[in-house]
């Protein structure tokens, strides 16, 4: 139950960063901002698979 959680909370990261896309494409003036919380986004999805799947094998 606890893998699905996570996965929906991977998910919603995804997500997260695609909004702040959307967002960076209209507000140019601070896409370097928005494209910095994208890739902490993207490091925080890597980090939750990582933490998965010794979990997952243990």
């Amino acid at each position: 139950m606890s893998a699905s959680s996570q996965k929906t909370g991977g998910t919603m990261f995804m997500i997260a960063g695609a909004l702040f896309l959307i967002i960076a494409i209209f507000g140019i003036k601070i896409i370097f901002f928005t494209l910095g919380l994208s890739l902490l986004l993207i490091g925080a999805i890597v980090l939750s698979k990582a933490k998965s799947s010794p979990k997952n094998k243990g």
